[in-house]
């Protein structure tokens, strides 16, 4: 909260220009020191740079030789949509593609078709502007976590002791 302003029986409230007294803050103010911070904002096509540990976090979710030896060369894209806290993802590879649909702090019944072939309960939530999963199921410390620095989308899967780091630049 800003110099000259305070609270007032549970409302923010703001210096008066005119009188110099306290006005309570209405809703539809726009007072940039009034309004919470934003999570970030992850819109746009993200194309592969590194992807560390891949193939130990597949032999974590048991996923076969053959598939591991592929995929662990492909060059994935992201494309994701936001809306608030809705979000549309889709995973591009010339293997296999894999989209996933979500509302922040709503759990759901996530089959990974194309990835292990697992039913989990998978629940995404904020953590500042990280996006954090927790997918719970066969596989004990499953889920994963979003964040971005500059125009560097990180991606953070974990399964069981494995951990692999994703990142992705932002296509223009």
């Amino acid at each position: 909260m800003r110099a000259g302003a305070g609270r007032d029986k549970g409302r923010l409230i703001k210096p008066s220009a005119s009188r110099g007294c306290p006005q309570p803050l209405l809703p539809s103010c726009a007072w940039p020191w009034a309004l919470a911070a934003m999570p970030a904002d992850y819109n746009g096509t993200w194309e592969m740079v590194t992807n560390e540990n891949f193939e130990g976090y597949m032999v974590a979710l048991g996923i076969d030789f053959a598939t591991r030896k592929i995929a662990k060369h492909l060059k994935q894209t992201k494309e994701i949509v936001q809306n608030g806290d809705n979000f549309k993802t889709r995973t591009l590879s010339s293997l296999r593609n894999y989209d996933l649909d979500y509302t922040v702090g709503v759990e759901f019944e996530e089959q990974t078709k194309g990835l292990d072939n697992r039913v989990v309960k998978t629940l995404v939530t904020w953590d500042g502007d990280k996006l954090v999963c927790v997918q719970k199921g066969e596989k004990n410390n499953r889920g994963w976590k979003h964040w971005i620095e500059g125009d560097i989308l990180h991606l953070e899967l974990t399964c069981e002791d494995q951990v692999c780091h994703q990142t992705f630049k932002k296509k223009n």
